[in-house]
């Protein structure tokens, strides 16, 4: 059986070809983490603890094939929430999370908001939870995308 620190070296090493070596390894913490249910803290406290994770490999192969680790696990972080993401679901981005905290800080007075490009819809849904916005407008793309008004969300499907 391996442990915490060979399987973090083993996908470290896999990726580092592609990414320098501190995101290399930052993407095989979270990777492990994810697959495990185990906190990257905890991980990361115990290296000599064994651990196996079925289909690693698999994995692994998806990383190196450039597709990105959110879409590989089927989620990503943002403002501290877990959304689902798919292949045509734009990747939450560090630097929405502070438009998210700009708009709660400045826009606690407006009535109206307009997303252009709504992606996956945390932006509508984390400050739809937080504002009192009487009116949310978004235009998207995709096929379906998340309806935020108010605290109501709603999957729709968007004719093409």
């Amino acid at each position: 059986m391996q442990n915490v620190k060979s399987l973090l070296n083993h996908i470290t090493t896999s990726l580092t070809e592609f990414y320098d070596l501190r995101e290399a390894h930052s993407i095989a913490l979270l990777t492990l983490s994810e697959l495990s249910g185990i906190s990257s803290s905890k991980l990361l406290s115990d290296p000599a603890a064994p651990l196996e994770i079925e289909g690693l490999e698999a994995v692994i192969a998806e990383l190196v094939a450039g597709r990105p680790v959110q879409y590989v696990l089927g989620s990503a972080e943002f403002c501290g929430r877990r959304f689902a993401v798919r292949e045509g679901v734009l990747i939450p981005r560090p630097e929405t999370e502070e438009l998210v905290a700009w708009i709660l800080h400045e826009e606690r007075a407006s009535h109206r908001l307009l997303d252009v490009g709504t992606g996956s819809g945390c932006l509508q849904f984390l400050t739809g939870q937080r504002l009192t916005v009487s009116t949310w407008r978004f235009v998207s793309l995709r096929r379906w995308t998340i309806c935020s008004v108010g605290t109501v969300h709603i999957w729709v499907s968007i004719p093409l």
